[in-house]
């Protein structure tokens, strides 16, 4: 009888307690989730995966249950459908060199990533005039002082991504490589390298062996992933050459330019440059006949390249730039929207103009400081991707374009050239086998021009570059260290550098190039977006939404200190949208900041209107990443009422069965 009543009395109390308050209890204590979640990555060989399940344990702590779903979703627009409407976080890992950021790209990596069907959230008109009005202003240090604004501005009302880790880029190759140039990278310093012997598990110095994992899409309008980025890199070239401290230099397809006023400019191409031939590499193999006797495909307008026959002029400058500035065919037009005009020379086909303006909203032109860098972009060929049609299309600026038709991304020429693209560059494709190896040739068709100091008459010092697939980074460092490898990349990898940097018969390299791993927010999201028109109404954390509420509180959840520690051991971290490296660009002082801070966390999930209970282990200092919260207001008293009613029922609870019990006996 004892017993029964004693699970009585618990259940009574359990009953008082549920009735007179509902406060959350974190689920790692044992309670419910108040919000799910979903982040979606994909297995490319990267840390993306591991990212995911810290956060979600992170999270859990707040009330959060975040499902990790581990697909491969990264396809080629318009073929594959996005998950904007399945998952709310994800990862992705950008590359930075120290040089003016573009953030009008960085504001776009939502899109990029979740393809949501509307693109919209508070405070955007605002951000967008911001970002747009940045690249106008000529002063350099005016600039940096702006873009701090602007970074504080994004940090605090936007946050749509968030900065987890950063790391420093290295590689390693073998000792008996030689001219190579980390800081402008492989592909420029191919010309100027050589083989002196063979390393351990080399069996010829006539090719190149790299590691990555499958690629997806050679046409650069649609490629989205850093695999096949550089198989395409290693075919084409880009107009315009820039070096490594962000400098235009005079040694690529753009040998020369004038600037005729503040906003227009003539550039000059390099003569006598030949398109490589269109080679069709579908079904071709290792035991396939020459690749010279390769079948040439023939683009839209009928033509096709051997290689002697189609020049590159101002025509295919003119038309890579329309091309990407045009919606029809571009998803990146919008970075395009300084272009209001681009043609060739009437008297010279090997010349063209941009006239630029930074502003368009604005009556006035606009400088515009980021139009260089705009122009490293690969040159594509316009006889074989451009068609007969009478068809006008135009760019996000109104530039007419004849041709460009849609769906032209699903006519034959541009599906063959999706997985044969051809180029004007160093290397032509030979063929590829999915899941094991891509294979190039030397191009003996290529303009023979040094990147680093304009010297002619060059070539790459192999005949052949071999991308085999081998998508765990692991394996791939166990593969260079057997000498099956003529390079890898060491990043993730700090201890086996350090060793590799003691080893006589390696060398290691820094890239310049430094990687930002970023949480992104779907903030156009089934779970996201019906926050965002709600919001918080506490004093302390005015003009914030829900949804931005929410996320300040995942950020301030998160301890990238553990994370970085026990997945990159070598790491740094950034309290801004810039890596701390970016020393002209990073604001080193502001003010929006979230450091790990339970405490933090637990605010703005209750701010957010999440019924939760807000622990006191200690002091609380005062926040630095947000507006400093008045600490009388009730609602953020540790113990509330509701809490307090239900310890004086549980109270009288066990009074009454106490006295119960007394008069029994």
């Amino acid at each position: 009888m004892k017993r029964k009543s004693n699970l009585r009395l618990l259940f009574s109390i359990m009953i008082t307690v549920s009735l007179v308050t509902n406060q959350f209890i974190p689920s790692s204590l044992g309670g419910d989730a108040l919000l799910n979640i979903v982040f979606d990555t994909n297995l490319q060989g990267s840390s993306r995966p591991d990212f995911g399940l810290f956060v979600a344990q992170y999270v859990r702590d707040i009330g959060i249950e975040l499902e990790v779903r581990w697909d491969d979703w990264h396809h080629h627009y318009p073929y594959y459908p996005y998950p904007h409407d399945i998952t709310d976080l994800g990862a992705v890992k950008l590359a930075f060199k120290n040089r003016e950021p573009d953030f009008n790209f960085l504001q776009q990596i939502p899109f990029w990533m979740y393809r949501p069907t509307s693109y919209t959230f508070p405070h955007q008109e605002e951000f967008e005039e911001m970002i747009k009005i940045g690249p106008t202003i000529e002063s350099e240090q005016e600039r940096i002082e702006y873009y701090q604004n602007l970074q504080e501005f994004f940090m605090d009302k936007v946050l749509l991504y968030w900065p987890l880790i950063i790391q420093k880029s290295f590689e390693s190759l073998h000792n008996n490589t030689f001219g190579y140039d980390s800081q402008w990278g492989w592909i420029e310093s191919s010309p100027y390298m050589a083989f002196y012997g063979l390393h351990e598990g080399q069996v010829s110095t006539d090719e190149f062996i790299f590691a990555d994992a499958n690629w997806r899409e050679l046409n650069p309008l649609f490629t989205d992933d850093t695999n096949s980025a550089f198989i395409w890199d290693l075919i084409a070239e880009p107009l315009l050459k820039i070096d490594p401290n962000g400098n235009p230099t005079r040694n690529g397809l753009i040998s020369n330019w004038i600037q005729i006023n503040s906003s227009h400019y003539q550039f000059f191409m390099r003569p006598n440059v030949y398109w490589n031939p269109s080679y069709n590499n579908s079904g071709r193999t290792a035991s396939s006949e020459p690749l010279q006797n390769a079948t040439l495909m023939s683009g839209l307008k009928g033509e096709y390249s051997s290689g002697t026959n189609q020049i590159v002029t101002a025509k295919d400058a003119v038309f890579t730039l329309l091309t990407w500035a045009n919606p029809t065919v571009s998803e990146q037009a919008f970075n395009f929207e300084w272009m209001i005009d681009v043609y060739v020379d009437p008297g010279n086909p090997f010349s063209f103009h941009i006239h630029v303006d930074g502003n368009p909203d604005t009556n006035e032109t606009e400088y515009y400081s980021l139009l260089f860098d705009k122009l490293e972009l690969s040159c594509l060929p316009e006889f074989y991707l451009n068609s007969t049609a009478d068809t006008i299309t135009n760019t996000t600026t109104g530039i007419e374009c004849k041709g460009l038709y849609p769906d032209i991304d699903v006519s034959t020429a541009w599906i063959y050239f999706s997985t044969s693209g051809f180029g004007c560059g160093k290397f032509m494709l030979d063929y590829y086998i999915r899941n094991s190896v891509t294979v190039l040739q030397r191009s003996p068709y290529w303009f023979g021009v040094g990147a680093k100091d304009g010297a002619i008459g060059l070539q790459p010092f192999m005949e052949t570059v071999k991308v085999r697939v081998i998508p765990d980074t692991s394996a791939e460092l166990a593969e260079f260290k057997a000498g099956k490898l003529d390079i890898t990349d060491v990043s993730s990898f700090p201890h086996e550098r350090e060793q590799l940097e003691i080893d006589p018969l390696f060398d290691v390299y820094s890239t310049g190039l430094y990687f930002m791993h970023v949480l992104v927010f779907n903030v156009m999201g089934d779970s996201w977006d019906h926050l965002n028109n709600i919001w918080v109404d506490v004093p302390g954390y005015g003009n914030c939404t829900v949804s931005l509420a929410v996320r300040k509180a995942i950020c301030h959840a998160i301890d990238r200190t553990e994370m970085g520690q026990v997945l990159f051991d070598e790491y740094s971290l950034t309290d801004c949208m810039l890596p701390s490296q970016l020393t002209d660009w990073y604001y080193e002082d502001i003010q929006t900041k979230y450091e790990y801070d339970l405490i933090k966390a637990f605010k703005w999930m209750k701010a957010a209107g999440f019924d939760i209970i807000v622990p006191t282990p200690g002091p609380i200092s005062t926040p630095t990443s947000t507006p400093t919260p008045n600490e009388t207001d009730p609602t953020f008293i540790t113990i509330d009422y509701p809490v307090i009613i239900g310890v004086i029922g549980l109270l009288f609870t066990l009074i009454y069965y106490s006295f119960k019990s007394r008069r029994k006996r």
